[in-house]
């Protein structure tokens, strides 16, 4: 019985693995709060061509800043994002307060989209960290999600 219970548990663990590279994750933080879209019928974006722009009100921070950041669209609207902040080292900084149209990630500096409705604007708030002052980044996902299902 043991010897055909170890190949069963490496094929159930391969089997695990290749699901979750494949298809939606569980969850939308991992580790480094990987920036690429689970959803496998997204595509991704040359950020040159891009219809979607990223807009922040200033670079610079200082402790408890709040600095604005503005996603739209100058083609047709989108229903998911993620943003992730860090900074001038490429650290994760700070953290997003929760908005009507977006969530805050508060495992990593991150947000997502709330709902699949369709967005043309999204204003969100970032907050900088109480012990520090620094220049902050906004990463967009490489893929704006259009149409996707869950």
């Amino acid at each position: 019985m043991a010897r055909l219970s170890l190949p069963l548990l490496v094929l159930l663990s391969l089997l695990l693995r290749w699901r979750f590279r494949t298809g939606r994750r569980n969850s939308l933080v991992t580790p480094f709060f990987d920036l690429r879209p689970v959803h496998a019928e997204t595509d991704a974006l040359d950020a040159k061509n891009s219809p979607y722009r990223l807009v922040q009100d200033k670079m610079d921070f200082e402790a408890n800043d709040r600095v604005k950041v503005t996603l739209y669209t100058v083609g047709k609207p989108f229903r998911g994002f993620k943003v992730k902040s860090v900074d001038e080292h490429g650290q994760e900084v700070g953290r997003f307060e929760p908005g009507a149209l977006y969530k805050a990630l508060s495992e990593c500096a991150a947000a997502t989209h709330e709902s699949r409705a369709d967005k043309e604007h999204v204003e969100m708030h970032w907050l900088a960290p109480a012990d520090r002052s620094g220049r902050v980044h906004f990463k967009l996902s490489p893929t704006m999600f259009g149409e996707f299902s869950v």
